[in-house]
């Protein structure tokens, strides 16, 4: 198992104190484009979560 296994379970945790410690709330998250994946968008949706992924640069950019 590598670490990328473990981000949903380490946002879920990090949400669960931030709410229950703190007493924040979120509406809206910016994620790495190396967080975009089913288990990540799942905790997103449990708490209701807007998301916004940033796209991996390739290099093969074009102007509008």
């Amino acid at each position: 198992m590598d670490a990328a296994d473990e981000y949903d379970r380490t946002l879920e945790t990090m949400l669960k104190r931030a709410e229950s410690q703190l007493g924040l709330e979120f509406g809206r998250i910016s994620l790495d484009s190396g967080l975009g994946n089913t288990k990540i968008m799942d905790v997103c949706e449990k708490y209701g979560l807007n998301w916004l992924i940033q796209g991996q640069m390739n290099g093969n950019g074009k102007s509008l």
